[in-house]
């Protein structure tokens, strides 16, 4: 029962403006080409859709998750689940990047893996896909752990890479 009471309260103090999102203590400048949509499923605090990299292609998704104070698990556990979602052609774990940084006293940890996309998750595909990227952002903030986190074709993450790191380093605490 804490555990909604904690969801409920998250879901009410996200934020979403037209180039910005706050949630749990922190600000973020949001590209507008991302476009906040109504998240799919409620343990969601965010979500936003990204048009396809070119005409006639997939595009992606960006979802924001908090899960409340020492909730949600601990960073290297989040970036090992969210590489392993990603294989490669050969069934084996991509490698991924992981970097740490500090931007305006928040500790912010990207990680970024290219492969087939099958994380099992709800709100996830159920089929692998060929060819998706991830892009990663897990942020400490003052009431906890915020994790974002971008999916879709390879050659749109790649194109999203400086567009979300920007973000990432746009955070502020409120």
């Amino acid at each position: 029962m804490k555990y909604y009471a904690l969801l409920i309260a998250c879901l009410i103090t996200a934020t979403a403006a037209a180039g910005t999102f706050e949630i749990a203590g922190l600000k973020l400048a949001t590209p507008d080409s991302w476009k906040s949509v109504t998240p799919s499923s409620s343990i969601r605090a965010g979500q936003w859709a990204v048009p396809p990299a070119a005409a006639g292609q997939e595009g992606g998704e960006i979802t924001a998750f908090y899960f409340g104070p020492g909730q949600g698990g601990d960073t290297q556990s989040n970036v090992n689940r969210w590489l392993a979602s990603l294989k490669n052609p050969d069934g084996s774990p991509v490698g991924g990047k992981t970097s740490t940084r500090t931007v305006n006293g928040i500790s912010v940890t990207q990680v970024e893996g290219f492969g087939t996309f099958a994380s099992g998750m709800p709100g996830q595909p159920a089929e692998p896909k060929e060819n998706y990227g991830l892009l990663g952002g897990i942020l400490e903030g003052p009431q906890g752990r915020v994790f974002l986190k971008l999916t879709g074709p390879a050659k749109l993450v790649e194109s999203q890479r400086t567009a979300f790191t920007a973000a990432l380093d746009s955070v502020k605490g409120k």
